[in-house]
């Protein structure tokens, strides 16, 4: 195999593993956005790392105060276990001040998903996937945060935006506002774009030093262009490279159009001359000994 082939099928393995790298590592944030019109969001500074956003709420029936409690976290569970409980969003319910209070699990990170706002330059609104059931309703308890762009507001705030009791069945639905400076959309530059614009930029450092040189040798036309050969030969060499691949993976091999065939023969393993049972731990029986005047020679 010559160098030049032995370059491309390197660098043909080098980017099929680096685009195996780059798919299977491109969605570990589940605090990053991406709107329908392209405004990017980073919300990962929100998540809290020690405490929670809490909110409280009090709703007075029939004389009796009952004290809601609400903890929450941005794509994580919340720092405050109550009853050690893990779950992103907790509702504390306590109705007598004599009696502990009740904790219920208001969403969770399964089926966590982002939606756009109205706006989509306005924020995002984090959807939690069910929770408990909601009393004897068969409808689960859910809990949806609207995360809004706040400029120059650099400690988030906290609201609850409603207590949705109007409709049969979501008596137990919440919705919190946060607002928060962080939750303005941001200039979004992925890893796929700084090697799109590292390799421009080797691509034309090579052409332009590769150019001035020929012409200083005197080349002119596409002979300034430069190991215009190889750029001639490359087509041909990504060719060698993937059938090259495609029959290692069958157990054939691949002679390249560089020379005089092509064709996919199959390869074969030379025989071991190693005796059977040598070196494995099995015992070789020794060939008899040979005879003289009809008769074996006692060893």
């Amino acid at each position: 195999m010559s160098l030049r082939r032995l370059v491309v099928y390197c660098s043909l393995s080098s980017f099929v593993l680096s685009s195996i790298f780059l798919s299977a590592n491109g969605d570990a944030n589940d605090c990053i956005f991406t709107a329908p019109d392209g405004s990017y969001y980073d919300l990962r500074p929100l998540i809290k790392t020690t405490g929670d956003y809490r909110v409280e709420e009090d709703l007075s029936s029939s004389g009796i105060t009952i004290s809601y409690k609400f903890y929450f976290n941005l794509c994580a569970d919340t720092n405050y276990k109550c009853n050690n409980i893990d779950a992103p969003a907790l509702e504390e319910l306590q109705a007598l001040k004599d009696l502990p209070a009740t904790c219920s699990v208001q969403g969770s990170r399964r089926g966590m998903h982002f939606e756009a706002l109205d706006n989509p330059a306005a924020g995002v609104k984090l959807v939690y996937g069910p929770g408990k059931r909601c009393h004897e309703s068969t409808q689960p308890r859910q809990t949806t945060v609207r995360i809004e762009c706040a400029e120059g507001v650099s400690e988030p705030q906290v609201s609850l935006h409603k207590i949705d009791s109007s409709r049969s069945g979501h008596q137990c639905d919440r919705e919190f506002t946060l607002r928060s400076q962080e939750a303005c959309p941001k200039l979004y530059i992925s890893v796929g774009t700084y090697i799109s614009i590292g390799v421009l930029a080797v691509v034309v450092i090579y052409l332009v030093v590769g150019i001035l040189y020929k012409r200083r040798k005197g080349s002119s036309g596409i002979d300034l262009v430069p190991n215009l050969e190889f750029w001639k030969d490359l087509p041909a060499l990504i060719k060698d490279g993937i059938m090259f691949s495609y029959n290692r993976l069958r157990g054939r091999e691949y002679v390249g159009t560089g020379s005089s065939s092509s064709e996919s023969v199959p390869i074969l393993k030379p025989k071991s001359s190693v005796p059977k049972g040598f070196g494995l731990g099995i015992s070789t029986p020794l060939p008899p000994p040979p005879i003289a005047n009809g008769q074996r020679v006692q060893k």
